[in-house]
């Protein structure tokens, strides 16, 4: 018995033993599957698919699947029948059953076809069949914006401003060669007075305007153009991937300054029909005047004690800035009165020749 029961013994161990060996040689060989592979723009300002053409950063994605799980996908770019790893494909991200790779397609050569594939592999070091093989034309943003054109830029070259002249519109049309996608431009503005050395980037990052002329006031660099005067301007134009050209440099001058005109539609009218006198003891004058190179204009009011700039004429208030006044009263009676209008050049009209009267209103 002691004999059998020995035997039973060895007999058991070797079968548990056989058993754990066969397990132990088991492994996984079945390859991980690939459902699909596409290329998408990669939502990169720079990125651009249409059709069979792709442009700057763009994502290849993998869906993969395998009964022990995918481990990795690699990338493989074919050109010239070489097949070799994408450039970085040792980066990709996965979410779930879904391999991403962000193709940075501009360090290849432009305008040429590249086919691009993947391949899974489980943790077992199963190689699925390679995927789908993607063929796209690819295309490099590497041209610089054109100059702006000349024929474009406003105002022309050389040209006087006489209308407006104390704030002028500076305007131009600018343009790209890439088109695969188009190129939304950039543009910093340089002006100066006096001479081409005295001009200074005024403004930068201006966004191009679609189908229309771009376009950038003096304003935000002078108030007023001071009369007799050159300016200088030019424009450079930036792409996105930071390429810029510079436009030719233009100039025009502001003329000699105009001086403004006499004040004219005064209220209280100038009338010989007499007004109410105001309960308040104060009564608002106000009257209109356009200096012709819409220069800032500023007021002096006077009083007198006739029609006239020889009936020893007051003044009661200058600098005003506004083209109105509210006067305090002495009591009913006639009032003489009129303001003198003064550019920021310090012009002003002639008196005797543009004012040879003072307005006229009569309190009772």
């Amino acid at each position: 018995m002691k004999k059998a029961s020995k035997v039973l013994s060895i007999l058991t161990t070797v079968v548990l033993v056989v058993g754990l060996t066969g397990l132990e040689c088991k492994t996984d060989t079945e390859p991980p599957v690939i459902q699909s592979i596409t290329i998408e723009d990669s939502g990169n300002y720079r990125a651009y698919v249409d059709g069979d053409s792709i442009k700057g950063i763009v994502s290849v994605i993998v869906n993969a699947s395998d009964n022990i799980g995918v481990k990795e996908v690699k990338f493989f770019v074919n050109q010239l029948e070489n097949w070799e790893p994408v450039p970085g494909s040792d980066s990709v991200t996965q979410q779930e059953d879904e391999f991403t790779y962000h193709w940075q397609t501009t360090l290849l050569e432009d305008s040429l076809e590249y086919t691009i594939c993947a391949v899974a592999i489980d943790e077992a070091g199963n190689v699925s069949d390679t995927s789908e093989k993607l063929t796209r034309l690819v295309r490099i943003p590497n041209l610089p914006p054109y100059p702006v054109c000349s024929d474009s830029m406003r105002p022309a070259d050389d040209a006087v401003i006489d209308d407006s002249a104390a704030v002028v519109l500076l305007a131009w049309w600018g343009s790209d060669p890439d088109t695969l996608p188009p190129q939304e431009l950039e543009y910093d503005v340089f002006f100066g007075k006096g001479s081409p050395n005295n001009m200074v980037k005024m403004d930068s990052g201006i966004a191009h305007k679609q189908d229309t002329l771009t376009t950038w006031s003096t304003i935000f660099t002078e108030e007023h153009l001071v009369p007799e005067t050159d300016y200088y301007w030019m424009i450079l134009s930036r792409d996105p991937y930071g390429q810029d050209t510079v436009s030719d440099t233009f100039k025009f001058t502001r003329p000699e300054n105009k001086q403004p005109p006499a004040a004219s539609s005064p209220d209280p009218p100038d009338t010989i029909a007499p007004i109410v006198y105001p309960s308040e003891g104060e009564i608002s004058l106000s009257w209109n005047c356009q200096d012709p190179d819409h220069d800032s204009v500023s007021y002096r009011l006077y009083l007198a004690d006739g029609p006239t700039w020889e009936d020893n004429p007051q003044l009661i208030a200058e600098d005003l800035k506004t083209a109105s006044y509210r006067m305090e009263l002495d009591g009913p009676g006639t009032y003489y009165w009129r303001p003198v209008p003064e550019d920021n050049w310090g012009a002003t009209p002639d008196s005797t020749a543009s004012s040879p009267q003072l307005w006229m209103f009569i309190l009772e």
